[in-house]
């Protein structure tokens, strides 16, 4: 069976509102459907994130094409190897992984279909059978936030997840406004997409510590392991890397500076479900919980991180996922949580099946309203 084609589709789905973070606002996600197509008939889907340009991503993609064409789908190994070194895109591997994921996704999709297996069987087997999601509590009003976050706990997610380092006091606002109105038992926790320098992270870590914090994720710069070691080695709050573990090299990284207690990372950002596993592994054998990070994704996205979150014994619960956020999604069947949950599929491949009519209504926005782009937002001084 060889691979015969790679096409792309550039889809806009906006948020039912706003997403406000350290660093601006989105109105909704831009992500990139890939579409791989084989000589025996097996086609396989797959999705790349397209933050900061979806366009730039599936120019990627085109640009890859010829490394996959006429491979056997089965050849990820060396086709990601010969990416990497023949065309060059290993100096550039945060980027180049944004595009490798979607062809990886899609790829796997085909070996499953093609072994009649579901994809998870084909990465060492369900550890677990159905995968556990946090409950993100978009910034709003304290009030708001916190009758959204009881009502999160009365539908069952027991891990909430915040966004700060919009300001000092707004995010000490918002946090203590979300634990007391849903009490001590849930897992709170939060995110400062890089907001801080090592001082003043130390400082707010103390000062969100009483609000009994579960981790704080990425405080400090992504490249700046040294800071964010000593920000875990001086904070009372255990420390999560995200930006600093983007790539599985980052991941090593993290572990070789004592820098965090835990991963966060995901196939868009290792490159791909087998990447991704890598990284479990490297953060199991430092003894580190490995989260699953998500970010301007569909349900393509959700379902085939579902596969290589089920084979990972160091998996967190509260998973990432901003899957809710969407006013709709191009699969056939919508996701459906259960106490916060996503049950494995154990259909052959993904197990995916899109609705076509949504995936064209998507691709119209796009064409019409282009990349739905973070918004710029004030610092706090």
């Amino acid at each position: 069976m060889k691979v015969t084609g790679i096409s792309t589709r550039l889809l806009s789905i906006p948020f039912r509102r706003p997403d406000e973070w350290s660093a601006g606002a989105a109105r909704g996600i831009t992500t990139v459907l890939v579409v791989i197509d084989t000589d025996e008939g097996l086609r396989g889907i797959g999705e790349a994130n397209g933050d900061r340009s979806a366009r730039a991503v599936a120019e990627a993609i085109e640009t890859m094409a010829p490394y996959v064409i006429g491979r056997e789908p089965f050849d990820l190994e060396p086709i990601v190897q010969d990416l990497m070194e023949s065309g060059k895109w290993r100096n550039v591997r945060p980027f180049a992984n944004q595009a490798i994921a979607g062809i990886d996704i899609a790829l796997w999709d085909i070996i499953g279909q093609s072994a009649g297996q579901p994809v998870c069987n084909l990465l060492g087997g369900r550890v677990h059978k159905e995968i556990d999601f946090f409950w993100y509590v978009q910034r709003d009003d304290p009030a708001r936030m916190a009758a959204e976050a009881r009502q999160a706990v009365a539908d069952g997610y027991g891990v909430l997840y915040i966004k700060i380092g919009i300001g000092d006091f707004e995010d000490l606002e918002a946090v203590a406004a979300v634990r007391e109105a849903v009490g001590p038992v849930p897992k709170l926790r939060v995110d400062a997409n890089e907001a801080w320098a090592p001082g003043r992270a130390v400082s707010m870590a103390h000062r969100l510590a009483p609000y009994g914090i579960d981790f704080l994720e990425q405080p400090t710069t992504a490249r700046d392991f040294a800071g964010l070691a000593a920000v875990r080695a001086r904070s009372p709050i255990a420390i999560a890397a995200n930006q600093s573990a983007f790539t599985v090299q980052d991941v090593l990284e993290v572990i070789r500076h004592e820098a965090a207690d835990l991963i966060v990372t995901g196939p868009h950002q290792a490159g791909g479900l087998l990447a991704m596993k890598k990284a479990a592994i490297l953060a199991e054998a430092a003894g580190l919980p490995i989260n699953r990070h998500a970010v301007g994704e569909c349900g393509v996205g959700a379902i085939a991180g579902l596969h290589v979150c089920a084979t990972m014994p160091n998996l967190t619960d509260g998973n990432q996922t901003h899957h809710q956020m969407l006013v709709d999604d191009i699969l056939e069947s919508p996701l459906v949580f259960r106490a916060g949950k996503l049950a494995v599929p154990m259909t052959p491949g993904l197990g995916i099946s899109l609705d076509w009519d949504k995936v064209e209504r998507f691709a119209e926005a796009f064409e019409h309203d282009g990349q739905i782009s973070t918004v710029a937002a004030p610092r706090d001084a």
